[in-house]
């Protein structure tokens, strides 16, 4: 329809099914991380250079139809470097988000965890072999802070929602945060939280700096779904000690199922209802089990003899 544009599409999915570029109407993936790639890859054009060769991307050759396959460019360590990102590209295509209460931020790149469900372990291993050194990675409260605030006036907003993996994943960096947020920003937040990082201080320091939401990753009540399927590293004493903070403290406690795991049986899925109800979960989200390509649950998965839909029979929703 549109000859002369560039179709490229990235994230999760195309760095880890990079021949998704081979699809109609797709001229380039972008595998890993895509600020710098794209930068140089539009310099190139702008130009009139050639884009064969621009690293992180796989590319079509619109005449041959061959894919140039190129080299990753190493992680970007100093993520404040980054700037913003450009809402406004968001909030004037969707006056639904421009004008909401509730905004998203992210302080984080990158998780340490080798959740097999999730994209971090084969993005961290598999698509760069990096160590979680320089695969985590934490912006500095001041520059989170410095976006915030610019939200602010610019935008409406009453309510900051964090989206991050873990947002306790540093204590040096919490303590700070929990410290200047109310004296600097003063709004309600959520976050999410790893059961087996949380201690009753984090849950005080959170409250006290205005957080009113926390969600947990339960994923499943049974210890060998969990831990030997899922590979969370999170016993349920944990679960439960990090819910009971939690309300204890006044904040309302959310948690994250999942449903349908390899080796888990109907039982097993009752017994992490049965979980929630005992921990008192205000706000209970559940996903079904989907073993996307490149994920070790993939892997996990086809071993126990399940088979593996492809990625169009998957449900869009959870």
């Amino acid at each position: 329809i549109l000859p002369r544009v560039l179709s490229i599409a990235g994230g999760p999915h195309p760095t880890l099914s990079p021949e998704y570029v081979e699809s109609e109407g797709m001229d380039a993936v972008c595998r890993g991380e895509g600020e710098a790639a794209i930068v140089a890859l539009l310099d190139r054009m702008q130009k009139g250079e050639s884009i064969d060769d621009c690293a992180n991307f796989w590319i079509k050759d619109r005449k041959s139809g061959e894919i140039h396959k190129n080299p990753l460019l190493p992680l970007i360590q100093d993520i404040d470097s980054l700037g913003f990102p450009d809402r406004d590209v968001v909030y004037e295509a969707g006056a639904i988000y421009r004008e909401s209460d509730r905004k998203v931020f992210v302080s984080q790149r990158g998780c340490p965890m080798p959740c097999t469900f999730c994209f971090h372990h084969a993005w961290k291993k598999k698509v760069y072999n990096a160590r979680n050194g320089e695969y985590v990675r934490k912006r500095s409260v001041s520059h989170l802070l410095a976006e915030i605030q610019d939200v602010t006036k610019r935008y409406n907003l009453k309510f900051v929602h964090f989206v991050d993996d873990i947002f306790n994943l540093r204590n040096d960096w919490l303590d700070e945060f929990c410290e200047r947020y109310p004296k600097e920003i003063g709004l309600p937040f959520d976050v999410i939280l790893m059961a087996n990082m949380t201690t009753e201080d984090h849950i005080q320091k959170l409250a006290k700096a205005g957080c009113v939401y926390a969600r947990i990753a339960f994923e499943a009540a049974s210890d060998h779904v969990r831990n030997a399927i899922f590979k969370k590293h999170t016993t349920r004493q944990q679960i439960t000690d990090a819910a009971g903070w939690i309300r204890k403290h006044g904040i309302r406690l959310g948690s994250l199922n999942i449903l349908g795991g390899p080796g888990g049986t109907i039982e097993d899925d009752i017994d992490t209802l049965r979980l929630n109800i005992q921990c008192k979960v205000d706000h209970p989200m559940a996903s079904l089990m989907q073993p996307y390509p490149g994920y070790d649950i993939t892997d996990i998965t086809k071993q126990m003899g399940y088979a593996i839909a492809s990625y169009d029979d998957f449900p869009v929703n959870f």
